[in-house]
């Protein structure tokens, strides 16, 4: 199935979106103009033994558009119905693979109604920390319960790339801290997955097993 290359105009007003999401310490870090001037726009002709796809390629009228490494720290990602794919990440695995993945993503953002089959993990409210970074695939928070506190995760600039930090959160005392390890442990125990610090990441790399 050949899924067709973003416009250059449909990809610039997707940043823009994104851009607008972002605050002021990403904002110092991030430059729409590397953004727009690193994107290759091209078809791709993509193969999977998944059923699922299919339906969201002909429903949702997905784009593609493949970019410099240094986008986003090398990693694939979504902007509304845009699969983003770093060059450098096609090193990284099968490239359908990913798009299996990031294919998730999209059906999400498109799809309000759809079954949390991820136990756990709630959304939260909460502070943007000086250092977070957006992830460009999730637009809220989401947070578990150990114990009366609620464990979430923070995804922290790290050089070239990012690291998780978790928090937990007493709402009796309204005091925050870094997790201990035993929550962290607890939480890694029950969400036993690299990317678990949202339900929708989680959702994509089962589905895509």
């Amino acid at each position: 199935m050949l899924i067709k290359a973003c416009t250059k105009e449909h990809y610039i007003n997707a940043l823009k979106e994104y851009f607008s999401r972002l605050h002021s310490w990403e904002l110092k870090h991030k430059n729409i103009n590397s953004y727009i001037q690193n994107a290759y726009y091209t078809d791709y002709v993509y193969e999977t033994e998944k059923t699922f796809p299919f339906y969201i390629l002909k429903n949702i009228n997905v784009r593609i558009v493949f970019t410099k490494k240094n986008i986003e720290y090398g990693l694939p990602h979504t902007l509304q119905n845009i699969i983003i794919i770093p060059l450098n990440s096609i090193n990284l695995g099968n490239i359908n693979s990913i798009i299996d993945h990031e294919l998730i993503h999209i059906y999400c953002r498109y799809n309000t109604i759809l079954p949390n089959t991820i136990p756990y993990l709630f959304k939260i409210k909460r502070p943007f920390f000086y250092g977070e970074i957006t992830n460009p695939d999730t637009i809220d928070f989401e947070g578990m319960y150990i114990g009366s506190n609620i464990v979430f995760i923070v995804l922290m600039h790290d050089t070239d790339s990012y690291k998780k930090i978790y928090y937990s959160f007493c709402e009796k005392k309204k005091y925050l801290r870094r997790a201990f390890y035993s929550e962290i442990k607890t939480y890694n125990k029950r969400l036993p997955f690299n990317q678990n610090y949202h339900s929708e990441e989680i959702i994509a790399v089962l589905k895509t097993l």
